[in-house]
């Protein structure tokens, strides 16, 4: 599995919103831990929706992207809600 960060040396960061591109899929979701140990449990995380997609579309490749960087992991879940949010409606408009 090949893990392409948007930018390579952020994938030590903490606290951060992020969005994992799976060919058409696209998850989002948070982390107060640096984001490379995040994208790991996902991967090796057999229970993990990012992994079964994964599994289940014979995937390659996933690209990885920060899409906020917090101060303090306090505000990330309202910063991930809030992100799935316009997700969905930005692409329902599509």
């Amino acid at each position: 599995m090949r893990i392409n960060y948007k930018h390579e040396k952020r994938k030590y960061e903490t606290n951060v919103v992020y969005q994992i591109t799976m060919g058409m899929f696209d998850y989002i979701g948070q982390t107060s831990r640096p984001l490379e140990m995040r994208i790991k449990e996902h991967l090796y995380n057999k229970n993990s929706e990012v992994r079964q997609f994964i599994d289940t579309n014979d995937l390659e490749e996933i690209k990885v992207k920060i899409l906020y960087h917090l101060p303090s992991n306090k505000r990330l879940y309202n910063m991930e809600t809030k992100t799935m949010a316009q997700y969905i409606v930005y692409n329902s408009k599509k």
